[in-house]
């Protein structure tokens, strides 16, 4: 079976103690026998982190700890360490003072927030790699709420409602910014057309919900020039990003464009199949109870759009 690390830092990665190699952004692969677990040592090259060993069985698969990412890529597995930076000493982000409310953004052994009021107070880590962060206090529908921005190779925001008990009600990776008292994300995609979408929230029934969204691209792609294998990342990109597909598709799939969400699930992610999946699938990410879960698709076309989409059974 075949396993896929990586790491939130730079870290070395060992195979029942022989050095195996480097993991950050790059990913490392093995393919394992079924005979025996792999022993697994996770050694953050910062020498601030704490390491990660493991026996590599179905418990760890099933029960990762808090700081480990795994997804069943349905034939393997990716593994993900999230690792805090440093553990540096206390270093103050950005500090919000309001009447009956202070909200600190620090780092301290990871990053941090804390948010007290009278009658409750709040305290979370997160496992982010930031340079700054800035906080805003606003109202939504007579409510109070605080979002912070965490600024940094990826840019993510929190929002909480501070009213009576403190909760978080988003967390995203997008740009927070209010805009004639409405609060707005601004999110850019590292995607082939480069899509930027600004969405409007409203408070609703308890939720934070979206009242508008607006999606534009940088670079505008061109369908009927576009190489075939590339198609179906570039219709699950604009998907994704909330646009019109009606260029990439044709026949039935155009005519029912309104139920792909539905069908496709709320996925979060495009990949390429590993090596062990027909090379003609696309994956898709989705969120699932246990952390992450992957579906992959085919797809069939008419010149170069797509006129069939087919969920694949194994």
């Amino acid at each position: 079976m075949y396993f896929y690390f990586s790491a939130s830092v730079l870290s070395a990665i060992k195979l029942d103690g022989i050095y195996y190699g480097i993991i950050h952004d790059n990913v490392k692969h093995i393919n394992v026998q079924d005979d025996r677990p792999v022993f697994v040592e996770v050694c953050p090259l910062n020498a601030k982190s704490g390491q990660i060993n493991f026996l590599l069985d179905q418990d760890f698969l099933s029960h990762p700890p808090d700081n480990v990412w795994v997804v069943n890529l349905r034939g393997g597995y990716l593994i993900k360490f999230a690792l805090p930076q440093d553990d540096s000493p206390f270093c103050l982000l950005s500090q919000e003072k309001a009447q009956n409310l202070l909200v600190t953004a620090y780092k301290e052994n990871g990053l941090k927030i804390s948010i007290e009021t009278p009658t409750d107070f709040c305290l979370e880590q997160f496992s982010l790699c930031v340079d700054s962060a800035k906080i805003y206090t606003f109202s939504l529908s007579g409510e109070q709420f605080v979002g912070i921005t965490f600024f940094g190779k990826d840019n993510y925001s929190a929002v909480y409602k501070v009213g009576g008990k403190i909760e978080k009600l988003l967390f995203l990776p997008a740009t927070l910014f209010l805009e004639n008292n409405l609060l707005k994300t601004e999110q850019n995609f590292l995607d082939m057309a480069k899509h930027k979408v600004i969405v409007t929230w409203e408070y609703l029934g308890g939720k934070l919900v979206e009242s508008n969204r607006s999606v534009s691209a940088k670079k505008s792609l061109n369908v009927g020039v576009l190489p075939q294998k590339l198609v179906p990342y570039a219709f699950l990109e604009e998907l994704l990003a909330g646009g019109n597909v009606a260029d990439f598709t044709c026949g039935k799939v155009k005519e029912n464009a309104y139920k792909l969400k539905n069908y496709l699930g709320d996925f979060i992610g495009v990949f390429p199949p590993p090596v062990f999946r027909s090379a003609e699938e696309v994956g898709i990410v989705l969120p699932s109870d246990c952390g992450y879960k992957v579906d992959y698709l085919t797809f069939e076309f008419e010149g170069n759009k797509i006129c069939n989409i087919k969920k694949s059974a194994e």
